[in-house]
C-alpha cells in the first residue's frame, strides 16, 4: 500500500498531515477511515477538520448526517461508515 498525500499547497495543513499520515491509512484496507479504532479516527477527524478551517456543522452538511451524528465521529463514539469514510478522505482530499 502506498502512503497516503494531501494535495495541498498549504504549509500549515502539509506539515501537520505528515505528522499523523502515518495512522491515515489502515494496514487493513477494509477498514473505515483512518483506523478501526474510533478514538484514533476520532483524533485525526478533528485535526483535520481545524486544519480545513470547517466548523461542524460545515462537515455534517458536507457529509449529509446530523450535528450530532457528526459530533459522535469525534468524540470517537463511533466509527464512520464506508460511504461516510469515502466522502472525508474526498473532503480532506487524501488519497492514497
Amino acid at each position: 500500500m502506498s502512503s497516503p498525500i494531501i494535495k495541498t499547497n498549504n504549509i500549515l495543513v502539509q506539515n501537520v498531515f505528515n505528522k499523523i499520515s502515518p495512522k491515515i491509512l489502515s494496514p487493513d484496507k477494509n477498514s473505515n477511515f483512518c483506523s478501526n479504532n474510533p478514538k484514533e479516527s476520532a483524533f485525526i477527524l478533528l485535526n483535520l477538520r481545524n486544519l480545513h478551517n470547517y466548523s461542524v456543522d460545515d462537515m455534517s452538511k458536507k457529509l449529509n448526517i446530523t450535528r450530532d451524528e457528526y459530533r459522535s465521529l469525534e468524540k470517537g463514539s463511533s466509527n464512520p461508515s464506508k460511504e461516510i469514510s469515502n466522502l472525508l478522505y474526498q473532503i480532506f482530499e487524501i488519497v492514497s
